[in-house]
């Protein structure tokens, strides 16, 4: 499928908004295909370690695009959020429990009634 320049303009620069979702991208490929009246596109984003495809299909190739790159900013909103969570969780220590001395612990208060018992 042949291109416009306004339509290549419209697309780079929808593309390049990807990067707020997730700062680490190595390759964006977009890929159109006309059938008969409809349109198809498929987006193809390469962050490290895995891949992120979307693809729809419909009659104009911007409305296409836009719903395509809406579920493309999904998936890398949420590659985002899993990625700093499981960074946050790498450094955290969880304190132990704090000892509260006023509190009887379970042995105490089984060593009480056994000894009432006796």
């Amino acid at each position: 499928m042949t291109l416009s320049e306004d339509t290549k303009v419209f697309i780079e620069d929808r593309v390049e908004r990807f990067v707020r979702f997730f700062e680490r991208i190595d390759r964006v490929q977009v890929i159109t295909d006309a059938q008969h009246e409809d349109v198809e596109v498929e987006i193809v984003v390469h962050p490290p370690g895995g891949t992120v495809v979307a693809k729809e299909r419909g009659a104009d190739l911007h409305t296409v695009f836009d719903r395509t790159a809406e579920k493309i900013e999904r998936s890398l909103r949420r590659l985002n959020e899993k990625y700093h969570a499981h960074r946050s969780r790498k450094g955290v220590v969880t304190p132990p429990p704090a000892d509260d001395d006023d509190e009887e612990s379970y042995q105490d208060i089984v060593n009480a009634l056994l000894d009432e018992e006796i």
